[in-house]
């Protein structure tokens, strides 16, 4: 393509553009304006971000003791385990019991979904605004409540596995007050379900034996008593019936005596079992403040109002000599196939 021609057909572009110019800008300088507005107006997220491992003495237990030497280096890998307790954290499960709970707050006892839901900026709607002077909201359940405010923090919620080895995790509200508090009870309530989850079986076992135990421990002292009343009795007499009676004491103390060893034994060995299973939390980094802010940039928006526009305006008037260029460039593809091609 000449110069010449380079030139006319720049030109054959830019003519329509050019000849409404100061509209597409005008266009242009009001939808940036409105979404700097809006970027302005809109509520500031505060986000805070911890970083934490699960450990254990027991793989049974669900995590696997890390390497001292890889977490020194940083080459850790992601584990199954560590996938599940991201998959827990992200449950609903964990987000509702969270703000089913109640915290101290300004001198009070109050429930986290309250707050939650107070605390959370609502948009305006006409829809809404008509419907409460309709109807006028009466305030939500309970149940509701809980709904409500786990899906606005599960929204808000980021958990994932980094290059070391660890945990990030992050969670964001609009109250820096409560995002503190949000993001610890999410830790504790992380730790209460692997508890329950993993040691359940445990748990079990040590009040089963010590049930037994108990028990045997009770008999034994009976018949301690017992056979210890017979030797004072008898001590200056000595029948071969009493023999025979001290005798069978003694056979049934001995077997009592070593079946409460063994349940014992076992009581204390699914207790250290209990100890070992239980994941313990290393949180490397606490979410305290101060925590990241999250805020739309005004700039930002004014300059993606601005250049959406032009570019949209531009590429419609347009439209018919990009089409036509398309459709010579597509003549000028089939004249230049060999024949064969043309006559397939």
């Amino acid at each position: 393509m000449k110069i010449e021609e380079l030139l006319q057909h720049i030109e054959r572009y830019s003519t329509p553009v050019l000849r409404v110019k100061w509209i597409i800008l005008a266009i242009g300088l009001i939808m940036g304006s409105a979404l700097a507005i809006r970027a302005y107006l809109s509520p500031t997220m505060f986000r805070a971000v911890t970083i934490f491992h699960p450990e254990s003495g027991d793989s049974g237990g669900g995590f696997a003791l890390p390497d001292p030497i890889s977490l020194l280096i940083g080459n850790g890998t992601s584990s199954a385990s560590d996938q599940q307790m991201i998959g827990v954290l992200r449950s609903q499960t964990v987000s509702e019991k969270l703000v089913a709970d109640t915290i101290p707050w300004k001198g009070d006892t109050v429930l986290l979904a309250d707050l939650i839901i107070e605390e959370t900026p609502r948009p305006f709607s006409i829809v809404r605004a008509i419907t409460s002077l309709v109807s006028p909201d009466t305030g939500y359940t309970y149940q509701t409540k809980i709904i409500i405010a786990s899906r606005q923090l599960m929204k808000e919620l980021s958990a994932s596995t980094n290059e070391n080895g660890f945990i990030d995790f992050s969670v964001g509200f609009y109250q820096p007050e409560l995002i503190g508090i949000i993001a610890e009870k999410y830790i504790e309530n992380l730790v209460e379900y692997y508890t329950n989850q993993k040691t359940e079986k445990a748990d079990q076992n040590v009040a089963f034996f010590t049930e037994r135990a108990d028990s045997i421990k009770g008999e034994l002292d009976k018949v301690a008593a017992s056979r210890a009343r017979i030797v004072d009795q008898e001590q200056y007499r000595i029948f071969a019936r009493d023999q025979i009676s001290t005798a069978e004491l003694d056979i049934k103390l001995e077997m009592l005596k070593e079946m409460y060893i063994q349940l014992v034994a076992s009581r204390e060995q699914f207790i250290a079992q209990l100890k070992r299973v239980t994941p313990i939390i290393q949180v490397l980094d606490p979410p305290t403040p101060p925590f990241d802010v999250e805020k739309p940039s005004v700039i930002k928006g004014f300059l993606s109002g601005l250049f959406l526009i032009i570019f949209f305006s531009a590429v419609w008037l347009t439209r018919r000599e990009w089409i036509k260029d398309i459709r010579i460039l597509v003549v000028k593809t089939i004249e230049g196939a060999p024949e064969e091609e043309k006559e397939s």
